[in-house]
């Protein structure tokens, strides 16, 4: 039974896959969007590195979107208050 079964998902899978078509991007990614990305600033970096050595301490928030959403821009864009 658990044979047939992968053979039967096997073919369904073979079937559906040459129906697959390659589809080109067209977007381009102007800017980060929050949470998705690191930043170590330069200045503060080198303050830190001086006083405490060359460490890097990552602290993260957590936070539900209602604190931090303050509204939508006209063309459509959510506006931040990160502070």
């Amino acid at each position: 039974m658990k044979r047939l079964t992968f053979i039967l998902l096997w073919i369904a899978a073979v079937c559906h896959a040459r129906s697959w078509q390659s589809v080109a991007l067209t977007r381009q990614v102007t800017h980060p969007q929050p949470m998705t990305g690191l930043v170590l600033w330069p200045d503060e970096a080198r303050d830190r590195n001086a006083t405490y050595g060359e460490t890097i301490q990552l602290e993260f928030s957590y936070c539900l979107p209602c604190k931090v959403v303050t509204g939508c821009g006209d063309d459509g864009t959510i506006e931040y208050d990160w502070s």
